[in-house]
């Protein structure tokens, strides 16, 4: 038994309407409530034992521009209220399943809550919700959440490989821009660096693959080795043996003075050169050199 129109019960637009999946396919929703066992050793979340799975929902029908109510329902009274007694009430044991409900198309209570399901507002995974709902369930779509799972362990996998084949050299940078301690030994630092990458791949690779983060670490380990400072008096960035200008500064934290220094050199000819004299001396190769005047 399909999900019928009542009135204005499930008066959804027909290209919008759920069609049904081939007969005999297996269709699985996910709860989202669980809870803690205090008595647990496993950690293992624990479900509702019963749920009633709301019988009235609602969703928006963007080809009308309107929300719509929808709900499993057998006829309505005079009032065009649907009659209590014709209300499905569906009730699940989350706990019991694993925490899935399992449908089966070609049944027919089945293909009726699949349809409600795919409408309701408590659906997190129906993308013409109401936010406002709290969600109770979601559809899972395994294909995708092993393709997703697949994406993220290969940027894992591809990040720690980076953050291993960094240079021995450029180990103090990357540790100063992360927020590492400089001082520690190489295996320290590489550990703290490699940790990072496969914690956070995604945030890591982005950073690695910006031109300014490369200038940035350079920028934070040259205030580390104190090659350069922030002047608070006057909001200026500056050389700490000369006591010359790099660039002003609209904040004088650590971050800002940073981002401030990356603009600097990426957009300024003058940027550049002043960059490439920190890079030597960051690096340790000598002493600096007059810089031309700006």
């Amino acid at each position: 038994m399909a999900l019928r129109k009542m009135g204005v019960y499930n008066d959804i637009s027909p290209e919008l309407f759920p069609k049904l999946p081939t007969r005999g396919t297996k269709v699985t929703y996910r709860f989202l409530e669980t809870y803690e066992d205090p008595f647990s050793d496993d950690g293992i979340p624990v479900y509702r034992a019963t749920l009633l799975i709301p019988p009235m929902s609602r969703t928006f029908d963007p080809i009308k521009s309107d929300w719509v109510e929808v709900g499993m329902i057998g006829s309505l009274d005079m009032f065009g209220n649907p009659e209590s007694r014709t209300i499905r009430r569906e009730w699940v044991k989350p706990q019991e399943n694993g925490g899935f409900l399992v449908l089966t198309i070609g049944n027919s209570k089945d293909d009726e809550l699949y349809q409600y399901l795919e409408l309701a507002s408590f659906n997190a995974a129906n993308p013409n919700r109401d936010t406002t709902v709290k969600p109770i369930l979601e559809k899972v779509d395994f294909e995708a959440e092993a393709k997703e799972a697949r994406n993220e362990m290969k940027s894992r996998l591809e990040a720690v490989r980076k953050a291993m084949a960094l240079d021995a050299k450029d180990l103090p940078r990357y540790a100063s821009i992360l927020g590492f301690d400089i001082n520690e030994t190489e295996e320290e630092i590489r550990f703290n660096i490699e940790n990072f990458a496969h914690e956070d791949p995604f945030d890591f690779l982005d950073r690695m693959g910006d031109e300014s983060f490369d200038v940035e670490s350079y920028c934070s380990l040259a205030l580390d080795k104190k090659i350069i400072f922030i002047s608070k008096e006057d909001n200026r960035l500056k050389w700490s043996d000369t006591k010359g200008e790099i660039v002003k500064l609209v904040s004088t934290e650590d971050d800002g003075a940073i981002t401030a220094y990356s603009n600097f050199v990426t957009s300024s000819k003058i940027g550049k050169e002043v960059h490439a004299e920190l890079v030597r001396l960051v690096d340790g190769a000598g002493i600096k050199k007059p810089m031309p005047k700006k």
